[in-house]
């Protein structure tokens, strides 16, 4: 797992919100272009609120980012890759909760597209375009 710098995170930000500055960023989330500055520059590392506010912009778990500065943060080897761990673990969660979801909406899918012969769906007795129709909700 490539472990998130805070220079990823606004990086991501001012691409994802077609932004063309740090001040443009510091703009859009309210905050002071000295505190970026400071982020980018290594001096300091935004704290939890702010990881949440960058993480929400950035469309990061907050909880990963969370857990990155935090490793950053560490004085000791040990507390890097115990927070690292942690990081990695919460990413690899993620994932997993996502591919279920995406398990999930095949599955309804097919379902539905074996159903359209009966012009009903297993799933809850709703027709196959209904479920569709339910499940394109989901992405």
């Amino acid at each position: 797992m490539q472990h998130l710098t805070v220079d990823h995170v606004l990086n991501t930000i001012r691409d994802r919100h077609a932004l063309k500055s740090d001040y443009a960023i510091g703009k859009a989330l309210n905050i002071s272009l000295p505190v970026i500055s400071g982020w980018r520059h290594g001096k300091s590392l935004p704290d939890e609120r702010m990881c949440q506010k960058l993480a929400e912009a950035a469309g990061i778990d907050p909880l990963v980012l969370a857990a990155s500065m935090q490793a950053q943060r560490s004085k000791t080897t040990e507390a890097r890759s115990m927070w690292e761990a942690i990081a990695e673990r919460l990413q690899m969660a993620a994932h997993g909760a996502a591919a279920a979801v995406f398990a999930a909406v095949v599955a309804l899918g097919l379902i539905a597209g074996e159903a359209d012969a009966a012009g009903t769906s297993a799933v809850f007795g709703l027709s196959a375009q209904e479920v569709n129709v339910y499940t394109s909700y989901l992405f």
